[in-house]
């Protein structure tokens, strides 16, 4: 039985690899390294034990910038490479862990596989999308959760398999789906909130970015929002000064991360999102949630078809008026990211891209 090797670190990778990484067990021996890039309990031990994922290698890397990070973790998963001897390696997203993993992958010349391939927002100063453009360059297999991303590797002439596969989130928020969302203890009636969720770096490290944001949503009164506090962003809070004022708005209810099940049930729920989150764009997208998002640009393009998703930036006046736009028209709703079964999908590919494996050089040929 052959082995691969899957590297996480976030909370994204946490839902991409849920249900993967059981669908595997029944064709390869599956190892999973958490480098630990997200070191808070309530934003990984949660994750992990909600999808009762089990890690065999946690780096416990963190708390660090992240040339720092990918610095310390290249070595670190390296040496994991070295001593499980994996016949390939399966990174996802675009964090730092992919980079680092994808990176080791090449150096070692194991086979690398990119769960996500393809995304562009076209703004290289966000780190993500050098990870991204990074990885795909030297990825032998390509995933993809859209067409948009497929034709783009396709445009790019990247030197690896790339295959359409659909998006592995959607499998696990279908799994997710059903239940009863905590409404009452969180003081919110369904299809009546907006909920909200900032955390980039770009945004709470910029205290004019994020107070124009918080601003903005306590200046829209005839609005509720729930809004669960990443720690990066009550510790920015907190650093600004700001943390009271915005906590005791009437129309904030900050709480602390949430399970992931609950908050699905939530958004499930919610009249509109507002957030900074890749994933939590798309993820609104599936449940026809219009989207809020406090950028400049997104890897997500689709979403931005009939004003599903707005780009606002961390603007001000930018986000009242998206907050006060009408919900789209539900028949201008696109849906480019699969049926639900790419996990299946993915392990097909998986199963016949290492019985091929001689055809793989680990050097990003096809």
């Amino acid at each position: 039985m052959k082995t691969l090797l899957l590297v996480i670190g976030a909370r994204p990778q946490f839902v991409k690899v849920a249900m993967l990484a059981s669908a595997l067990k029944h064709s390869f021996r599956v190892v999973t390294v958490h480098t630990g890039q997200h070191y808070d309990a309530d934003m990984s031990d949660s994750f992990l034990k909600t999808f009762e994922l089990s890690v065999d290698y946690n780096l416990g890397i963190n708390q660090c910038s992240n040339d720092e990070m990918l610095g310390r973790m290249l070595p670190a998963i390296s040496g994991v490479i070295r001593s499980v001897e994996p016949d390939g390696v399966v990174v996802f997203g675009d964090t730092t862990s992919t980079l680092a993993a994808a990176l080791s992958a090449r150096y070692l010349k194991v086979p690398l596989v990119h769960y996500e391939a393809g995304l562009r927002s076209f703004d290289l100063h966000m780190p993500e999308e050098v990870n991204r453009v990074c990885a795909d360059q030297i990825s032998d297999v390509l995933l993809c959760a859209s067409p948009w991303a497929r034709d783009r590797l396709i445009d790019e002439k990247v030197s690896g398999k790339i295959h359409f596969v659909g998006d592995i989130m959607l499998d696990t928020l279908i799994a997710f789906s059903d239940g009863k969302a905590p409404f009452g203890i969180h003081g919110v009636k369904q299809g009546e909130f907006t909920l909200v969720t900032i955390h980039r770096p770009s945004n709470t490290d910029n205290p004019e970015n994020l107070l124009a944001i918080l601003g903005a949503l306590k200046e829209a009164k005839d609005e509720f929002f729930l809004f669960p506090l990443h720690p990066r962003t009550r510790a920015a809070l907190e650093r600004y000064g700001a943390l009271d004022e915005f906590s005791s708005a009437p129309n904030i209810n900050m709480t602390g991360p949430l399970p992931y099940s609950d908050f699905i049930l939530l958004l499930k729920g919610a009249k509109r999102v507002v957030t900074d989150s890749g994933g939590i764009q798309k993820e609104a997208h599936f449940l026809r949630i219009p989207c809020v998002t406090c950028r400049t640009s997104t890897e997500w393009k689709e979403t931005l078809e009939n004003e599903w998703n707005v780009l606002t930036g961390p603007d001000h006046q930018a986000i009242l008026t998206a907050l006060r736009r009408p919900t789209p028209d539900p028949s201008t709703h696109s849906f480019p990211y699969g049926s639900g079964d790419t996990t299946s999908l993915v392990v097909d590919i998986l199963e016949r891209t290492f019985q091929e494996s001689d055809n793989l050089t680990g050097e990003g040929s096809k």
